[in-house]
């Protein structure tokens, strides 16, 4: 859709240091635990899944074929573009729907076996059959695959495949065949398994340390996706409970580099001895990101929050305004949209060619959707919720609830309460306040903060009432819409639909944005999808940064510019000039 903004021949990306120095010790903090080293199945929890990893960089996932949208190295400075690792180069014929890889013939893996076709079509089949079933909704996309050469292959689309499918199948992950042949794929793991990226595992302490080691005669240092990035020799990645214990690791020299979560923190927690001699920074960068919005969702299972005039009613209870002002020193901006990347128009009235999407599903929508553009219920920040209390009231007696002695009592005199469940006490100070609004109107809201570990098996077997959550939407949509809002993804075990979203209009905007074939259509299909997930009310949206705060030793060198589009750490590197230690 848009050209690259790399041509064939360039050399490095724009926000690096070609000539960055390789060495040192980098020593990083990790929110969050693990108990596997494969990212890619159903079962356990590996480190990718604990907060921070993502944007540091430094993974346990394997090289995929090329690079610029996934996980494993998007880049910092331009959407919708993938550019060779593995893969030497790609064609793609439209007509008879074959998307083509040639790979480099130096692809080695860290036993300096060779990385050949035999392992990409194994990478498919295992990941199809064993994988993630978040997989499957890509991969099943795909009719045949066809091995040409041991550096050629071939991969045959089905007619109903999606226009971002041969950008995610050039995200394919490639495994080892003849590592994996013989081990059960679907198990949890904490032996390294064997890779062919810039790092390799070295030690492993089960759920609290990883030591990645920078691996010398790297297959593919040299190539323009890589120059100047994965400088440090070592990456020791610690593992906390608790985000105040990393940040005091972080005063006591034991962490390099700290990103800041908490506002309040930012403005007030950074004035100790370290800060006033000068020998840690820390910078505002401006976030550009246009995807990854924090959420509360309802788990649409509970009979409690099938209603939408229910879910209404408990988010216009969440007083942003007063939130925004007392705890968090107006440092965010409430989340409007899903997907702000594709120039939703959910804020004012549909017109034109939107309308003509959603007219179909008059009978199944809101009303309202139609007539008014989307608004957040507003408050003036002061605490005082009358209006929105005397609102909620109105909607939850349509709904069947009716108020008594200080309780919401549907028609079983059954009184109205759940739980929120959440990983971190810290949020109690913005979830209490929460809870005694909901209770102004009968609602009784327990808060339950629990081990992360817990949390996310809860989460993964739906065991929950309401809960937070970050929708990652990318910039070329694929079938991550699907595993994030299809009704096929619903019931399915260990999908991203959380909410448990089953609704025809969702589903048929989701396929209209997934077989989009120009930008006018992608945006117009995604702001209508927006449209109906904000009026039906299937979340609570929370905030967003303006700034992406970060604070470092000054051993520590970042580049002299950062991308727009969020920064890693695999740019940085150690300052030969420090005296830090970096062994």
């Amino acid at each position: 859709m848009d050209a690259p903004l790399y041509g064939k021949s360039f050399q490095h990306f724009q926000y690096v240091n070609k000539d960055a120095p390789k060495g040192g010790h980098l020593r990083l903090a990790a929110l969050g635990t693990f108990n596997t080293l494969n990212p890619y199945s159903a079962k356990g929890i590996p480190p990718t899944q604990a907060n921070n990893t993502f944007r540091y960089g430094f993974t346990e996932l394997n090289e995929p074929l090329m690079v610029g949208t996934g996980a494993y190295a998007p880049s910092m400075d331009h959407k919708n573009t993938v550019y060779g690792l593995i893969a030497e180069s790609v064609a793609y014929d439209p007509e008879r729907s074959k998307l083509s890889f040639k790979l480099r013939k130096n692809a080695r893996f860290h036993d300096q076996h060779p990385i050949t076709t035999e392992d990409v079509a194994f990478s498919y089949r295992t990941l199809l059959e064993r994988g993630h079933p978040n997989f499957k909704l890509t991969l099943q996309q795909v009719s045949d695959v066809e091995i040409e050469s041991p550096y050629i292959i071939h991969f045959y689309l089905k007619p109903s495949s999606s226009k971002a499918l041969p950008i995610k199948l050039s995200e394919l992950p490639v495994l080892p065949k003849h590592y994996w042949q013989d081990r059960d794929f679907t198990k949890t793991t904490l032996t390294p398994p064997l890779l062919s990226g810039p790092y390799k595992i070295t030690q492993v302490k089960p759920g609290s340390v990883i030591v990645y080691e920078r691996v010398k005669d790297y297959w593919a240092a040299d190539l323009p996706v890589n120059r100047g990035l994965y400088n440090f020799d070592r990456i020791t990645l610690n593992f906390y409970r608790d985000r105040h214990v990393s940040f005091q690791a972080f005063k006591n020299g034991e962490i390099d580099i700290h990103y800041e979560g908490e506002a309040k923190n930012w403005e007030t927690g950074y004035n100790f001895p370290a800060i006033q001699q000068g020998k840690i920074s820390k910078i505002n960068i401006p976030d550009k990101m246009h995807y990854g919005r924090r959420f509360y969702v309802f788990n649409l299972r509970s009979p409690l929050f099938k209603d939408r005039r229910v879910r209404q009613a408990v988010s216009m209870l969440f007083d942003w305004e007063w939130s925004s002002k007392v705890l968090f020193h107006n440092a965010y901006t409430r989340a409007v949209s899903f997907f702000p990347a594709h120039n939703s128009q959910s804020t004012k009235v549909p017109v034109s060619d939107e309308l003509a999407l959603l007219t179909p599903f008059h009978s199944m929508l809101p009303a309202d959707l139609y007539s008014k553009p989307f608004q957040h219920s507003k408050t003036k920040g002061d605490g005082n919720i009358t209006t929105q209390r005397r609102q909620a009231l109105k909607l939850l007696k349509e709904a069947g609830w009716h108020y008594e002695q200080g309780k919401l009592l549907n028609d079983q005199n059954e009184p109205f309460q759940f739980t929120f469940l959440h990983y971190s006490k810290l949020a109690d100070r913005f979830i209490l306040p929460f809870a005694n609004n909901l209770a102004s109107v009968g609602i009784k809201m327990d808060f339950r903060a629990i081990d992360l570990s817990q949390y996310q098996r809860r989460i993964r077997q739906r065991d929950f009432d309401m809960a937070p959550a970050v929708f990652a939407v990318p910039f070329l949509p694929g079938e991550q819409l699907k595993g994030l809002f299809h009704s096929e993804s619903a019931e399915l075990d260990g999908s991203h639909n959380i909410v448990g979203i089953s609704n025809p209009a969702v589903d048929a905007l989701i396929e209209m944005a997934l077989s989009a074939s120009t930008d006018n259509q992608l945006n117009t299909a995604m702001s209508a999808l927006d449209r109906v997930l904000l009026w039906e009310h299937y979340t609570i949206p929370n905030w967003q940064g303006r700034f992406i705060r970060i604070a470092y030793w000054k051993h520590i060198q970042p580049p002299e510019t950062f991308p727009p589009f969020g920064i890693r750490l695999t740019s940085w590197w150690m300052n030969p000039a420090s005296t830090k230690d970096s062994q």
